[in-house]
Parts: C-alpha cells; sequence; structure tokens
C-alpha cells in the first residue's frame, strides 16, 4: 500500500541520517533510499519518492518487443506502455533513476532493435543511459509469464554472451553512450561486484525492516 512504502521509506531516511557516519567509516556507501521495481505501480508513490529524494532502479526489457511479449500482467495486458509513462513521470523528481535489462538468448536475434531502443531511451526520456546495466539470465529453468502460460528463456552461453558484449562496443564505442558501454553497462560481470557471492554483504548494507 501507499502507506505502507511511505512508512518503509520514511524509516530508512531516518536511520541513514542517525546511523550515516557509523556505516561510511564501515565502508559502506550511504545515499537516500532507494528501490529496484518493475515500474509499473510506482505512479502510486511519486509524492513519498519525491519528498524523499528515493533514487529509482527500474527493470526495463530491450528490445520493446520483447518486453511487450514476455512482462505481462497476470490477466495478459501488456506493461510497457505504463511503464515509459510512468519513465515520463519521474522526470522533474529530483532523485536518480536508472534501469536494467535482463539479457537472453532470445535477444541475440534482435540486437539491431535493442540498439535503436536504448538510443530512444537516452534521447526520448528522462533516463540517461550512460547510467544502466545489463544483465544476463543465467538459470537454464527460468520461467517468465505471459498472457496463458511460461516460456522458458535460454541462457546466454559464454562465447554468445561475447558476441553480445562485443555487439554493444561495436554499436556505442566513440558515441553519447561511450561511457555506459565501456562502465555502467557491464560492471555487474567484474570481480569487484559480488555476483556469485552468497550475500553482498562485504559491499552493501542490508537494512532489515
Amino acid at each position: 500500500s501507499h502507506e505502507r512504502f511511505e512508512t518503509l521509506i520514511a524509516y530508512i531516511d531516518a536511520y541513514y541520517r542517525e546511523h550515516g557516519d557509523v556505516l561510511r567509516q564501515q565502508g559502506f556507501k550511504v545515499g537516500k533510499p532507494h528501490i529496484k521495481t518493475n515500474l509499473y505501480n510506482i505512479d502510486k508513490h511519486l509524492d513519498t519518492i519525491a519528498a524523499y529524494e528515493v533514487s529509482v532502479s527500474g527493470s526495463l526489457d530491450v528490445p520493446f518487443s520483447l518486453h511487450k511479449k514476455y512482462r505481462r500482467t497476470a490477466d495478459g495486458r501488456e506493461t510497457l506502455t505504463k511503464i515509459l509513462e510512468n519513465i515520463e513521470s519521474l522526470r522533474n523528481l529530483p532523485g536518480r533513476k536508472k534501469v536494467s535489462a535482463t539479457i537472453f538468448r532470445e535477444h541475440l536475434d534482435h540486437l539491431d532493435e535493442m540498439i535503436e531502443d536504448l538510443w530512444y531511451l537516452h534521447r526520448n526520456t528522462c533516463l540517461d543511459m550512460n547510467d544502466f546495466n545489463f544483465m544476463f539470465g543465467f538459470s537454464d529453468d527460468t520461467l517468465v509469464p505471459t498472457s496463458s502460460h511460461y516460456t522458458r528463456l535460454t541462457p546466454l552461453t559464454e562465447n554468445e554472451q561475447i558476441v553480445f558484449y562485443e555487439r554493444m562496443h561495436e554499436a556505442f564505442d566513440g558515441t553519447e553512450l561511450d561511457a555506459g558501454v565501456n562502465g555502467a553497462w557491464f560492471a555487474e560481470f567484474t570481480p569487484n561486484y559480488c555476483t556469485g557471492s552468497i550475500n553482498c554483504g562485504e559491499k552493501f548494507f542490508l537494512l532489515d525492516y
């Protein structure tokens, strides 16, 4: 509910204000409250996000055609239109906003379309797509709900990951998105990230409410 969300954000904000110095001394980054979201119902919480300068990390698949195919409501409605509208509603809010996308084998057949949609997001929304992450789907039994059944998506092999990586560099090196493709886009696959850890406790502070 909206009230529960606001209570949670207020709790995080107050905790960071009270204990931020101690956390920083222990090597943790302390900023504004941060949420990860599929962006579908975020419009219900804009006042709280604005008041506490909440940073938003959303999940939005590219290309858009695959988002429309796989990211549907339980009763089969597409979610992309509302999500793009909700991203627009974040434009004038003070907090950081970014998105990430998960890549499977199926995406390799749509790379030109993906490149086009990444440029669309950068040029036509409030998102700076240099601040963006790719994630590789890694489970061979990942299930994504569609309107009437579950569709099995195929992880990329290591060689296919390299093909994808090189194609993104070919498309974006030397462009407005050079900093992204050479930085944040693949940051989750570098050795200093906590990928593969039992938990991310050495890197991130976990506040349990």
